[in-house]
């Protein structure tokens, strides 16, 4: 059954909780962030908090919905109106530009312990389901012509990911000014990609197309079946 749409200055304050709750998360940590401080935070007592979330980890278990959310809808913006929507290389561009909107998401696709705690632990079946879930979009855009047949979709995978991380991550090792711009980064890797990955006689338009309505379609399904509906 759908949940039951609540009044507009209810929505507003669990809003303002989960927004208290991503700037402590953020500063302190997950295992340093109590609901205590989070009521504090967003301006509310401790007993109205419990009025919105049972626990922490519901909370923040809302908390996380909404990021994801709020990237999804930004990954899919960015889709809908880049000029190339269904080029294998604009998909994966989009996915990390929008990813660096959100610093929570951000420190879940690194395994940031210190930032996450033991939240991480719980997430694991979530962290699990990324590769495979890249791999059948990999899959699928083999079937429709999208990218080169001959290279296993895994493998793909698993490159693509060991990119992301590096992209995220590469400022615990290398100081922010001997870096290239994140733009750039980006870019460059979605160029090499274009020149490994792009079939010889180019990418069909139409299946470019439906390829990138069928992700959009299937992300705002999963979505709704995880419970998340923006108030």
């Amino acid at each position: 059954m759908p949940a039951r749409r609540q009044p507009a200055d209810h929505a507003a304050r669990e809003q303002r909780i989960l927004d208290a709750a991503a700037r402590l998360i953020t500063h302190y940590g997950y295992d340093r962030t109590a609901m205590q401080d989070i009521a504090t935070a967003a301006g509310i007592s401790k007993g109205a908090l419990y009025l919105h979330y049972a626990g922490r980890e519901q909370l923040f278990d809302a908390l996380f919905l909404r990021e994801l959310y709020r990237y999804s809808e930004e990954w899919l913006r960015r889709l809908q109106t880049d000029p190339q929507p269904g080029a294998f290389s604009r998909i994966y561009r989009t996915s990390l530009y929008a990813m660096r909107t959100s610093p929570l998401l951000l420190a879940l696709f690194r395994h940031d312990r210190q930032l996450l705690g033991d939240y991480l632990r719980r997430q694991q079946a979530l962290i699990a389901a990324k590769t495979p879930a890249i791999t059948r979009l990999l899959t699928m855009m083999q079937e429709s012509g999208i990218i080169r047949r001959d290279v296993e979709p895994a493998v793909i995978a698993h490159i693509m990911n060991m990119f992301g991380y590096a992209l995220v991550s590469m400022d615990d090792v290398v100081p922010a000014p001997d870096s290239p711009p994140f733009e750039t980064l980006v870019e460059t890797i979605g160029t090499l990609l274009d020149q490994a990955l792009t079939p010889p006689e180019g990418i069909p338009p139409e299946a470019a197309r439906r390829l990138v309505q069928t992700l959009i379609d299937e992300t705002r399904a999963q979505l709704a079946q995880l419970g998340y509906r923006p108030d």
